[in-house]
């Protein structure tokens, strides 16, 4: 009841709501339903959550998936954030992850193994598998206030390198040493190594001598009401605060036929970046998730054209 009346106090009787209708009515349709099926064996199901939707490891992991075929055996299941109408290949369906749903609760209380690049789905059954593949490389900020993944049912996590475990068990506030650790490399890693269209074609058609990618990460958003930094940012990112920062910018860059492309963090609140949209400059290039949904732009194909990254 204190908790209740917490969220109340500090979100506001919108957000308990919202609470209550993504997360709370979504678990007890689940819990409701393993419990019918408990005893029956599990189904050659798995689950997928990404973190933009179809991107990050997780969509590079379903790539794989589709391109040899293992929809033929696994029926494959989406959560998604947002609404998408994307057409879908055989053996795979997609629901809305903070929807309830019988059918999507049926699917979790049987599948044999889930997947997360973000929001960990909780599993129902501890003879089911969950793998955190994650969403970046490492931790670039102090995540540490935000994770608390020794609370979810994870059995194993991706890491880049033994060496980097301490810090990674740190900031997800898991136990260290552990054997939940796993070194095959992220999935989405794999894009460097096969054939892939030019995603720099889908944004200009120009030729330039070099392409620069920036990728900020969030400083406000991921989150309700989250902010990560003290400062605030007249364009939503750092380093550049001025119209004419822009114009020096984009005027080095002209003289040397540069282009610097600004990827949007997918979390970033929009209500910040709303100047930075209305920029319009030559060699720099505003992407954000609606140029990515627009234009069906992969972020690590398009890293894979590119001659340098800022992060």
């Amino acid at each position: 009841m204190n908790k209740l009346i917490g969220v109340i106090r500090e979100q506001g009787w919108k957000r308990l709501f919202q609470i209550i209708y993504e997360v709370k009515i979504n678990n007890l349709i689940t819990k409701f339903v393993s419990i019918i099926f408990r005893r029956s064996g599990l189904k050659n199901i798995i689950v997928i959550e990404s973190h933009n939707d179809f991107d990050c490891n997780g969509g590079a992991f379903y790539n794989y998936l589709i391109e040899h075929g293992y929809n033929q055996k696994y029926l494959i299941v989406w959560l998604l954030k947002k609404k998408n109408d994307i057409k879908l290949p055989y053996n795979v369906k997609k629901f809305l992850l903070h929807r309830p749903s019988i059918l999507k609760s049926y699917y979790i209380s049987r599948a044999k193994i889930f997947t997360s690049d973000n929001e960990v789905v909780p599993k129902a059954r501890d003879d089911q598998k969950m793998y955190y593949f994650d969403h970046g490389s490492i931790c670039l900020k102090n995540c540490k206030p935000f994770f608390n993944m020794s609370r979810k049912k994870i059995d194993y996590f991706f890491s880049p390198s033994p060496n980097y475990d301490a810090i990674y068990c740190n900031q997800m506030s898991i136990e260290y040493p552990n054997k939940k650790m796993l070194y095959l490399g992220y999935p989405r890693h794999d894009i460097f190594y096969v054939d892939s269209e030019k995603e720099i074609e889908k944004l200009t058609l120009k030729k330039y001598n070099k392409v620069i990618l920036w990728m900020p990460t969030f400083r406000k958003g991921g989150g309700f009401k989250r902010n990560d930094s003290l400062l605030d940012f007249e364009y939503g990112i750092p380093l550049i605060n001025t119209e004419k920062d822009f114009c020096e910018i984009n005027d080095i860059l002209k003289k040397n036929n540069t282009l610097l492309i600004i990827k949007i963090h997918p979390k970033q609140d929009i209500d910040t970046i709303k100047k930075l949209k209305t920029i319009c400059f030559e060699n720099v290039f505003i992407v954000d998730n609606d140029v990515v949904k627009e234009k069906n732009i992969d972020v690590f194909k398009l890293l894979k054209n590119t001659d340098a990254l800022i992060s």
